[in-house]
């Protein structure tokens, strides 16, 4: 197997790629397949999509106070937001979300991965029934200047 890299300049496409990827795929959806589980232990198909979508929701503000709701843990406060925004949000203005910020540049916080979406996209499409291309996904960020 071949690994290649991608520049700092191609990521924001490749999320971009993804994310637009996700909400058509999503959208395409029969309304029992959000109610599927997911790679991520708990969630269905509506939790991982609610949580992936809850930054471009939250500002920065609502964000903090979730958190201190939460004591600081960012995995309950997390789960909580997903679990509850899940019941309270629509599944077609989850996908709207997801498409209309497709070129959004949020990353995770804390230096997290910016490969966010396409983990938690793997997730969704495993919990969908669909196949989890391998070959679209040998790239990995290199943080290094091209040559």
């Amino acid at each position: 197997m071949t690994i290649s890299t991608i520049t700092e300049s191609e990521l924001p496409v490749k999320i971009a790629a993804e994310r637009r990827e996700l909400a058509r795929v999503l959208s395409d959806l029969p309304a029992s397949a959000w109610d599927a589980q997911t790679l991520c232990a708990g969630w269905r198909v509506r939790e991982v999509v609610a949580h992936m979508t809850m930054p471009f929701r939250y500002s920065a503000a609502r964000f903090a106070a979730e958190l201190a709701r939460s004591g600081g843990r960012f995995n309950a406060m997390s789960d909580r937001i997903a679990r509850r925004d899940a019941a309270a949000v629509s599944a077609a203005d989850l996908v709207s979300v997801m498409q209309d910020n497709a070129t959004n540049p949020w990353k995770p916080p804390g230096g997290g991965s910016p490969c966010h979406s396409e983990s938690a996209g793997a997730s969704l499409r495993t919990g969908c029934g669909q196949s989890w291309t391998p070959s679209r996904r040998r790239r990995r960020a290199s943080t290094s200047a091209p040559t």
